[in-house]
């Protein structure tokens, strides 16, 4: 256990930083978990744990710290980009001229005030842009000015440290402003979410010209051995998957129904409706919970040809 006990106390080797990295990311992310009233900090809780594993006078290699700043921002933007790039050109000439003026219209308000505040309330604007960036929990903008004020000459390693400072201050109120905010909307416009969320699920089942799906069950005799081909009423509706004896498939025109199968149809709703008289009613069994052999992938179509 020596080996354990030096990596403790050796605060400035880098096996060391590894450790209380990993220990503040998977406490974090336990903390994160849990709830209060229906509240989970969710990913903020690796900040609020690396705030109590600093308070108590751990430190660590600055060159790695350094290192691991850039490369989680790196991975950050790189995500980001990855989950909106497919959408976002036909977004943007859709509605993100909107959003992107709404957008810059937060930043310079939110600029605006922090300079007030540095001014009036004699704050230094090192911190005062650490400040912005954790009421906005902007993590690439205290990026950015920690990289701007280390290429700056004669900056000593305090002013260094006060934007992550100021960002480590706001930051928690940030988080906790936005979420008391959207519980005072709720609460001032009465609204429930679970009510707005039934009533949208009804526009779009009301609405034929949305795809719907349903899983039914074969009962229908004379479907008994004949291939999907052959069945005339399927026009406008596709067979996706098949269950039989225990194993789903994919649905092709040559695939058989058999009585007691389950096939999972795709369509307009009114289709949908008048399958249940030819094939049989709707089935209990939900085929994507029983489909052990089959993936889902959710593409966004950005090729015109």
């Amino acid at each position: 256990m020596q080996w354990l006990f030096e990596l403790f106390i050796n605060q400035n080797s880098v096996p060391h930083t590894l450790l209380i990295i990993s220990l503040v990311v998977s406490s974090g992310l336990a903390l994160g978990r849990f709830s209060l009233f229906g509240i989970e900090l969710g990913i903020a809780g690796v900040l609020f744990s690396g705030l109590i594993f600093g308070h108590f006078g751990n430190h660590i290699n600055a060159e790695v710290m350094s290192f691991l700043r850039e490369f989680g921002l790196i991975l950050f933007v790189y995500a980001i980009g990855l989950q909106v790039g497919p959408g976002f050109v036909s977004s943007f000439f859709r509605s993100g001229i909107c959003f992107n003026a709404l957008a810059a219209g937060v930043v310079i308000l939110g600029a605006l005030l922090a300079i007030a505040i540095s001014h009036f309330g004699d704050i230094p604007v090192a911190v005062a842009v650490g400040l912005f960036s954790g009421a906005t929990t902007n993590t690439p903008l205290l990026a950015a000015a920690q990289q701007i004020l280390g290429s700056l000459p004669n900056i000593d390693s305090q002013t260094l440290k006060m934007p992550g400072l100021g960002y480590a201050v706001a930051y928690p109120f940030g988080i906790v402003g936005i979420i008391l905010s959207m519980l005072l909307i709720k609460k001032v416009f009465k609204i429930n979410v679970e009510t707005e969320a039934e009533a949208f699920a009804k526009v779009q089942q009301d609405n034929a010209h949305i795809p719907v799906w349903q899983d039914l069950t074969v009962e229908h005799s004379n479907l008994h051995q004949r291939c999907i081909a052959q069945i005339p009423f399927f026009e406008g509706v596709v067979i996706t998957r098949i269950l039989h004896d225990g194993e789903v498939r994919i649905a092709t025109p040559d695939s058989h129904l058999f009585v007691g199968d389950t096939v999972r149809v795709v369509g307009d709703k009114v289709p949908l409706e008048n399958l249940k008289i030819l094939i049989g009613p709707e089935s209990t069994i939900n085929l994507q919970q029983v489909a052990k052999n089959l993936d889902i992938r959710r593409f966004v179509v950005t090729n015109n040809r």
